[in-house]
């Protein structure tokens, strides 16, 4: 016997996107927290960028055959 499923909506009364979080609003509290996460998030970008750019004169040098 198949089971029927009851029609769920994109968005609720409220017209908010269902099943993302209500985040609260940032707090004086939080702010290191923010501060930290921006600063690691940099870093791995600024280590990225470096890695391609090795990998981009490796690359190149080997096609030259140096």
């Amino acid at each position: 016997m198949p089971q029927t499923r009851k029609k769920v909506h994109a968005r609720d009364s409220r017209n908010e996107i269902l099943g993302q979080p209500n985040w609260p609003p940032v707090t004086p509290g939080h702010q290191p927290l923010l501060k930290l996460l921006m600063e690691l998030t940099e870093m791995g970008y600024s280590a990225a960028k470096k890695l391609t750019i090795y990998a981009i004169e490796v690359t190149e040098s080997a096609a030259r055959g140096s």
